[in-house]
């Protein structure tokens, strides 16, 4: 019984002993709601080349922003929640289909209203001419700039053959564009894309060619999104927008 007090009391007292080393504890993560619209206020059309809500908020258990400033939405089944991907209009030919390595489930996912329970987002705001991460991502940003930003969506298909990304980052797949970003108050920011061009990729499924991993490039779609991120608090007083 008194180990377990002496290690207890050890761990209890690290935070403290990390900050008088001066190592300063990392900060939590923050609890951020996320709020899907195509424009403010109203509910996404269902037409084709969105990314779409359920209908509903999704709470403050789905998303963070952590202490580094990067936000991460995330559902899975149990969670009973989805976002709807609808991409019918490629921009041109897959080049997957030229080269005879598409995911063997591309139809499912390109033909429509795909309603995905096991999905994710991520997102990095990006600053100057070279377009690199901003510093302190999210908490980095000012309340008077419209930013680029990397948004990737990740998700699985119940069939398991290979997961999927639906991506908007000029960094590492020059055919697409970066979203935008703009951070409204200490709190909130609206992340959208008007029509701006992502590419659908796919990695680890059974149509590559081994022992290559990926990804195969499903097509390139002008993708339509609007959606607000609302973080109840700030981590501290030092991440506030000027």
């Amino acid at each position: 019984m008194l180990k377990r007090l002496i290690v207890a009391g050890l761990i209890a007292s690290l935070p403290l002993a990390l900050a008088a080393a001066g190592k300063p504890p990392k900060l939590p993560d923050t609890p951020a709601m996320t709020t899907f619209r195509c424009t403010a206020g109203a509910a996404c059309p269902s037409v084709a080349d969105t990314v779409r809500d359920d209908g509903a908020t999704y709470g403050n258990d789905l998303a963070r922003i952590a202490s580094s400033g990067f936000y991460n939405f995330s559902i899975q089944l149990s969670d009973s929640r989805s976002v709807t991907l609808d991409l019918r209009n490629p921009i041109e030919p897959a080049a997957c289909i030229a080269a005879g390595n598409c995911n063997p489930n591309r139809d499912l996912v390109v033909g429509g209203n795909l309603v995905l329970a096991t999905a994710s987002i991520a997102i990095k705001p990006l600053v100057g001419s070279g377009l690199s991460e901003l510093s302190g991502l999210l908490w980095g940003m000012n309340c008077t700039d419209r930013y680029s930003a990397k948004v990737h969506y990740s998700f699985t298909l119940p069939s398991a053959n290979g997961h999927w990304g639906f991506n908007f980052n000029s960094a590492d797949y020059p055919v697409t564009n970066d979203a935008f970003i703009m951070r409204v108050t200490n709190q909130q920011w609206i992340v959208e894309s008007p029509g701006q061009i992502g590419e659908l990729l796919s990695w680890d499924h059974s149509g590559l060619r081994r022992p290559q991993s990926g990804p195969s490039h499903e097509g390139r779609y002008h993708a339509n999104f609007q959606f607000t991120i609302d973080a109840p608090s700030l981590p501290s007083p030092s991440v506030g927008c000027s």
